[in-house]
C-alpha cells in the first residue's frame, strides 16, 4: 500500500476537508461530448496536466460510460484512477458521487509517477506478489458480484472433489477405471521405480498371519513331539507319517502348492545335455537367457479353498474330533493372506544365488560393456515385489542389487495392461465359459475324496456344518499351507497315496481348464508375454500392431522396455507361466488332459512355488543360432513343434522358432478375451 494511503487513512474527517483543500474538482467530457468527473492535482503539483491528459484519455471511443453493470462501473472507475460518474437516480435526478482522501491521495502519487490507469492497478497489485493470472482474476472478482459467486462455488466443488478423491475409495477406482480404457490401457504411476520405493500400491489383499516358532512348541500341533527326519536340512518337514519307508513322498505331489523342487525331467536325457559345453561338440555360447519366475510359498490367496476349514471350525458350539482328527481340537488357524512365508523367500533368494552362479556372467557383461543394469520386472502385488527383492538379493548380494539392477513394478489391478498379471487386461476372464476347468476340479474331487469322507467323517461328533469333500480338499491344502508358514502340518498324515495322487491331478484339471489349452482363453492370456519376449530375442522393438494384454506405455519406450541386454528377469504367478506355455503351443503340454501317471501336464512339475522358467539363446560354431527351453533346471524339448527338427538335446534352430511362432495369433484367439465367440 502507497505510502500516503496509509497516512491518510489513519487521519479524522477533519483532515479529510483538508486533503480535500488540495484537490480541484473539474468537470470535464471525453471524445464524444460525455461529461465525467476529474480529478487533478492542483497547480504547480509535479505532473499535474499529464495525469490531467492520461485521465481525459482513458475512456475508449464507442463505449458506454456505463456499461451494464453500474455498480461494477464505479468500481471500475475508482480503479482507473478518477471520480465517480454522475449517476442518475430513480427520480431521474442525481448528484456527484464523493471520493474519500485516500483514494485521492492515492491517484495523485500515481499521476505524479506518469503512471497509466492500468499500470497504476497493476503497480497496486504487484505490492501483494500475486501471480498475473491471480491479479487479474481478482480484478474481474471485485468488478462483479456475479465472477464472485462462480469463484466461490468453484473453490467449494474443487475442495469437495478433492475430499472424495483422496478418503472414498469407490472413486478411486473409478478414477482407475477411466484411466484404464484409455486406448493401450496406459499405465499409470512409477514405471521404474527409484531408490527404495519398491512398492506402488496395488499390493493385493493382504494379510499377515501368525509368527512360527516350532522350537518353542509354539507351532506344533499336538501329539507332536519326535523329531522329524529332515529337521536340520531344511526349515520344513516334508516327510509324512506312513510314508517315511515308502519312495512315494506327498509334497512331491502337491501341484502348485509344492516347495520348490527341480524337476524329474521332461523327456531329455539331463545328465548329458543339461551342460552347454556339451551342445554341438562344446562350441556353443550362451547370449542371452529370458526368466519368468513365479512367486515363492506364500498364504492363501484370498477367498481359497483353505479357508473352509476355518469357517468349520468357527462354528458355535465347536465341534470335537477323535482318532486321528483329535489334534485338531487344539488347531488354531493361523495363516494370513496372499503373502511370502519365510519359506518362500527363502526359495527366491537361493534361486538368486543359482542363478548368478549359472549366469552371473552375462550380467557382468552387461554392465561392463554398456553400462547396461539388469533388467527386472515385477508384478505390484505385494508377494511378487518381494520374491524379486529376494532374487536379486540372492544374485548380486544383500545390497549390491540395488547398484546393478533397474527394478520396474507394472500395476496389478482391472483396467492396466500388464503381461505378468494378464487376467486384467482379459474382460472375459472368470466368466463361467472361459473356465471349464472349475466344474471338471469340483466333480473330481467329490469322486475322489468319497471314500476318505466315509473313513473320516465318523471321528467328528457335533457339528451342524456338512464334513465333506469339499472340507477334506480344504485340509489337503492346509498340509502345504502350514507347513510352509510354520514348518509342518498333521493335516498331511490324514490321507493315502492314491489321495494324494488325485489331488495332483485335480488341481491339473483346474490349471489346464483355467489358464492352459483347455481354457478358451488360456493361450490368449500368456500371448502378450510371448510378443515381448520374442521383440527381446530378436533384439527388435515391440509391434504395436501385435498388442494383446502388453502394456503400450511401457513397451513402447525403450527405456522402460530395452532391448540388447543379456539377460532379462520377469516376476509373475503361476497362472501366468502355464498360458505363456500354452501360447508357445508345444503340443506335449496341449494335448487332452487324462489321468495318467504319464501325463506331460503336471502342475508340480511345471509350476510349483518358486517355479523358474528359462529360455536360452546360444551361438554356436556352424555360425547358427539355437533356442533351449529350460523349465525347473531341466531342458523341456521343443522338437516337439513340426517346424523343429529331432533333436537329442531339445534344442530348435531360432529360425525355425520363430517360425513356429508366427501363426501364434490365430491360435491363441485373442479375441476370446474380448467377447463370447
Amino acid at each position: 500500500m502507497p505510502a500516503k494511503r496509509r497516512d491518510s487513512d489513519e487521519r479524522s474527517g477533519s483532515d479529510d476537508a483538508e486533503g480535500e483543500a488540495l484537490i480541484l474538482h473539474r468537470l470535464s467530457s471525453d471524445r464524444l461530448g460525455r461529461p465525467y468527473i476529474a480529478s487533478i492535482p492542483t497547480d504547480g503539483a509535479e505532473g499535474g496536466s499529464a495525469y490531467s491528459r492520461k485521465a481525459e484519455d482513458a475512456v475508449p471511443a464507442g463505449t458506454d460510460g456505463y456499461g451494464t453493470d453500474d455498480d461494477d462501473d464505479e468500481v471500475g472507475d475508482l480503479e482507473r484512477g478518477f471520480a465517480p460518474r454522475k449517476r442518475p437516480s430513480s427520480a431521474g435526478g442525481g448528484e456527484s458521487g464523493k471520493v474519500t482522501a485516500s483514494q485521492l491521495a492515492d491517484r495523485l502519487e500515481y499521476a505524479s509517477a506518469g503512471l497509466s490507469r492500468k499500470q497504476a492497478v497493476e503497480e497496486e497489485d504487484d505490492k501483494l506478489g500475486r501471480p498475473t493470472w491471480l491479479r487479474r482474476t481478482s480484478r474481474v472478482a471485485r468488478r462483479s458480484p456475479r465472477a464472485r459467486i462462480c469463484l466461490a462455488c468453484l473453490a467449494v466443488f474443487f475442495a469437495v472433489a478433492v475430499f472424495s478423491i483422496v478418503f472414498a475409495p469407490g472413486l478411486r477406482t473409478t478414477r482407475e477405471r477411466i484411466k484404464g480404457y484409455v486406448k493401450g490401457l496406459q499405465f499409470n504411476g512409477n514405471a521404474s521405480v527409484q531408490g527404495e520405493n519398491w512398492y506402488l500400491g496395488y499390493p493385493g489383499p493382504t494379510q499377515t498371519g501368525q509368527a512360527p516358532g516350532w522350537a518353542t512348541g509354539a507351532s506344533l500341533p499336538a501329539g507332536v513331539t519326535a523329531a522329524t527326519p529332515t529337521r536340520g536340512s531344511s526349515p520344513i518337514q516334508t516327510a509324512v507319517a506312513g510314508f517315511e519307508s515308502k519312495i512315494f513322498k506327498p509334497f512331491e505331489h502337491m501341484g502348485p502348492l509344492t516347495p520348490y523342487r527341480s524337476s524329474y525331467g521332461h523327456g531329455v536325457d539331463d545328465t548329458v545335455h543339461r551342460d552347454i559345453s556339451s551342445l554341438e561338440g562344446g562350441t556353443c555360447k550362451l547370449e542371452q537367457v529370458h526368466i519368468l519366475h513365479r512367486h515363492g510359498s506364500r498364504y492363501p490367496t484370498t477367498g481359497s479353498p483353505a479357508e473352509l476349514v476355518r469357517k468349520f471350525l468357527d462354528q458355535s458350539p465347536r465341534p470335537t474330533f477323535t482318532g486321528p482328527l483329535s489334534f485338531i481340537n487344539s488347531y488354531k488357524y493361523r495363516l494370513g493372506s496372499e503373502l511370502l512365508t519365510p519359506v518362500g523367500r527363502q526359495q527366491l533368494y537361493d534361486s538368486g544365488v543359482h542363478a548368478a552362479i549359472e549366469y552371473g556372467s552375462l550380467a557382468e557383461a552387461d554392465l561392463s560393456d554398456n553400462g547396461s543394469r539388469l533388467f527386472v520386472r515385477a508384478g505390484s502385488q505385494r508377494r511378487i515385489v518381494d520374491s524379486a527383492l529376494s532374487w536379486m538379493q540372492g544374485f548380486f548380494g544383500t545390497y549390491e542389487w540395488r547398484n546393478h539392477t533397474e527394478l520396474q513394478v507394472q500395476i496389478e489391478a482391472p483396467s492396466f495392461n500388464s503381461t505378468l498379471a494378464s487376467n486384467f487386461a482379459c474382460p472375459t476372464y472368470g466368466q463361467p465359459w472361459t473356465m471349464p476347468g472349475r466344474n471338471m476340479t469340483l466333480n473330481f474331487i467329490d469322486k475322489y475324496l468319497a471314500s476318505a469322507k466315509q473313513r473320516l467323517s465318523r471321528h467328528v461328533q457335533g457339528s451342524k456344518v456338512p464334513f465333506n469333500e469339499r472340507l477334506l480338499n480344504a485340509m489337503q491344502q492346509l498340509c502345504s499351507y502350514d507347513t510352509v508358514a510354520f514348518g509342518q502340518s498333521d493335516f498331511c498324515s490324514l490321507f493315502t497315496q492314491q489321495e494324494w495322487e488325485d489331488y495332483e491331478y485335480a488341481w491339473d484339471l483346474q490349471f489346464f481348464g483355467f489358464d492352459g489349452a483347455g481354457s478358451p482363453v488360456g493361450r490368449a492370456q500368456g500371448l502378450g508375454w510371448v510378443n515381448e519376449f520374442i521383440a527381446r530375442l530378436t533384439d527388435r522393438p515391440w509391434d504395436p500392431s501385435t498388442q494383446t494384454s502388453e502394456n503400450s506405455t511401457l513397451d513402447s519406450s525403450k527405456e522402460k522396455f530395452p532391448l540388447g541386454r543379456r539377460i532379462y528377469a520377469d516376476f509373475t504367478h503361476d497362472s501366468m507361466i502355464i498360458a505363456a506355455l500354452s501360447a508357445f503351443e508345444l503340443p506335449q503340454l496341449n494335448e487332452e488332459l487324462k489321468q495318467t501317471s504319464s501325463r506331460r501336464f503336471k502342475t508340480t512339475q511345471l509350476v510349483p512355488f518358486a517355479a523358474r522358467f528359462v529360455v536360452e539363446r546360444l551361438a554356436c560354431a556352424d555360425g547358427k543360432r539355437y533356442v533351449r527351453f529350460v523349465l525347473n533346471d531341466a531342458v523341456l524339448p521343443l522338437t516337439h513343434l513340426k517346424e523343429c527338427a529331432p533333436r537329442a538335446d531339445g534344442m530348435c534352430l531360432l529360425e525355425s522358432f520363430l517360425q513356429s511362432q508366427r501363426d501364434r495369433f490365430a491360435r491363441a484367439h485373442w479375441d476370446n478375451c474380448i467377447r463370447k465367440p
